[in-house]
């Protein structure tokens, strides 16, 4: 099975088609790219003016990043907006689920951006996106994050 979160093959494949189709009825058209991180390959999708300023945004536990873009459509107008599929849950990243105690979590998002090559960016969060930006925000001395609004 492709990824042991979902129960069978085809309910996984039924819901990457739903993604697929969530993707494309974005605010604007969205990139997609996959970037390796220390707990698993990471899927994010990637909208807006490609010189714009460089903004993180976390889904909710139980969203996706397909769709949360839609719930920020005036990000897309001024921002370069990176949306990840957060590991460990369902969607286009690794099934991995690291641990919410400690800085896991920061640990995975500053591999993103250094993926990406990010170093100045601005974090937004909705839910348990929202808990994502505050576990991130929150742990620049173990992570020597530097410029995060």
């Amino acid at each position: 099975m492709t990824n042991p979160l979902y129960r069978s093959q085809a309910g996984y494949e039924a819901a990457m088609k739903f993604y697929d189709l969530t993707a494309a009825r974005g605010p604007v058209p969205y990139e997609s790219r996959t970037v390796g991180t220390r707990i698993g390959d990471t899927h994010i999708l990637i909208g807006g003016p490609k010189a714009g300023l460089p903004v993180l945004l976390f889904r909710g536990w139980n969203g996706s990043a397909a769709g949360v873009g839609s719930e920020f459509p005036f990000l897309f107008t001024k921002y370069r907006v990176y949306m990840p599929d957060i590991v460990g849950h369902t969607e286009k990243s690794a099934p991995n689920r690291p641990s919410p105690q400690g800085s896991n979590y920061a640990h995975w998002a500053k591999d993103i951006l250094d993926s990406l090559r990010l170093d100045k960016i601005f974090v937004v969060g909705i839910s348990g996106g929202g808990w994502m930006t505050l576990k991130f925000s929150s742990s620049k001395t173990c992570c020597n994050l530097q410029g995060v609004e």
